[in-house]
């Protein structure tokens, strides 16, 4: 049995976005502060390790992002809708990274501060922050 799988439809869309290109970005934009520390954690400083919460989120989804979004124009979603959809998407897989305990644990001193010893949670700020668009 052989099943062909017609894509003309989606191609002829894909011409059309040329020169409109859009995406969908997920991150931190409207807190400059909270986004130095947020570089800090992702690649780590002299005194903070590297905690890569955004690129685990990226290389663990990507894959479900591209499908979702290809499955979603096929289906006749808007570009703009299908973006906006894996946007959020991003967001919550982000998100989800902040809150997997990221290793490596969090030194002593920081427990005992914090009273948790949850990397990357300290009063929920970065968690907060994290924003979905569409540009």
């Amino acid at each position: 049995m052989r099943i062909e799988v017609d894509y003309s439809g989606l191609i002829k869309r894909l011409k059309k976005l040329k020169g409109k290109a859009k995406e969908a970005r997920a991150g931190i934009f409207d807190d400059k502060e909270l986004a130095i520390i947020a570089k800090a954690n992702e690649n780590g400083t002299e005194s903070i390790p590297p905690r890569p919460f955004m690129k685990n989120a990226q290389n663990k989804n990507k894959a479900k992002w591209k499908k979702g979004f290809k499955s979603m124009i096929k289906g006749g979603i808007g570009v703009d809708a299908a973006l906006d959809f894996v946007g959020q998407q991003m967001r919550n897989d982000i998100i989800k990274s902040i809150d997997s305990n990221t290793p490596p644990p969090n030194d002593e001193k920081t427990i005992k501060r914090k009273k948790s010893s949850k990397t990357l949670i300290d009063t929920g700020r970065l968690r907060q922050a994290i924003q979905s668009e569409v540009v």
